[in-house]
């Protein structure tokens, strides 16, 4: 799993052509080494949402004409620091999808419990993220993959994951049944080494 938005899972033949018609919509099936086929959920949404996010409230400033520079940094500080004080608790992003999905390009984003003392920064932003989180579980599902794919271990890659405790908060509460290990790096080019490292060196 990425903060790109991506789930993905080698699966030897022999298992997918059991399960082959269970898959969802939003599976994609590649092949893969070792008589595997490789499984890929890849949302259009993750660290792009997040961004867009801080994008609209630099946007904000500057349409009420507030001058002074706010550093990008300090503002994602800012709003992991809130929405850890503030949760979103109640407030409810149902889904997170800003950009639509490859599989279903009519739905979008929707935000719902609002009232009036709910939707402070924080929580606007607990719930970003919980929404994000969320609509991963729901491209891949969380109970196939524990039931039918034998799946026992997450491993949670990129930035936002390692530098976003509010990401981690919502992974560990919505992948409560498996192990989750974060790693700071998702470089195709450090796979492509581990392969040749793992695989063609031992021939």
């Amino acid at each position: 799993m990425s903060t790109s938005g991506q789930v993905c899972m080698p699966v030897e033949i022999s298992k997918f052509n059991i399960i082959e018609s269970k898959l969802p919509k939003s599976v994609a099936v590649f092949p893969y080494f070792g008589k595997k086929v490789l499984l890929v959920s890849a949302s259009l949404n993750g660290g792009n949402v997040l961004e867009n996010f801080i994008d609209t409230i630099l946007e904000w400033n500057r349409e009420l004409g507030i001058t002074a520079s706010i550093h990008r940094d300090d503002l994602w500080k800012k709003l992991i620091e809130s929405a850890l004080k503030d949760p979103s608790n109640d407030l409810d992003l149902k889904s997170a999808t800003f950009y639509g999905e490859r599989h279903d390009q009519e739905t979008f984003a929707t935000l719902t419990n609002i009232r009036h003392n709910n939707v402070r920064l924080g929580q606007v932003f607990d719930a970003i993220c919980s929404g994000l989180i969320r609509n991963l579980s729901i491209m891949f599902d969380i109970d196939f993959l524990a039931k039918d794919l034998g799946c026992k271990r997450v491993v949670a890659t990129g930035g936002a994951f390692v530098k976003n405790p509010v990401f981690r908060k919502h992974l560990e509460k919505n992948f409560t049944q498996f192990e989750i290990v974060y790693k700071d790096s998702s470089d195709a080019a450090l796979g492509a080494a581990y392969f040749i490292r793992d695989t063609l060196f031992k021939q």
